[in-house]
């Protein structure tokens, strides 16, 4: 799902879970285009990662609730997951 959420007068778009989703480059590059500074992912994918990577905007990981005291537990676990 990719939708606009306001917060404190920034933007912050969600992006992941869903196969509709355009290109993450192309997204990037809607990103650039349009000024937004965070972008929010819900996988492990990392195509968001690369895309986003020599670029100024934020990236915020999102990891299911199930997985925190696993990620929690050691600067090493939270490596290996990415």
């Amino acid at each position: 799902m990719l939708h606009s959420t306001a917060m404190l007068k920034r933007e912050l778009v969600d992006y992941g879970g869903d196969s509709l989703l355009p290109p993450a480059q192309e997204v990037i590059d809607l990103f650039n285009q349009y000024n937004i500074q965070r972008i929010r992912i819900y996988d492990r994918d990392p195509a968001p990662l690369q895309a986003g990577g020599g670029s100024s905007i934020e990236l915020v990981l999102g990891v299911p609730d199930i997985d925190i005291p696993n990620l929690a537990s050691s600067q090493y676990n939270g490596f290996k997951t990415m």
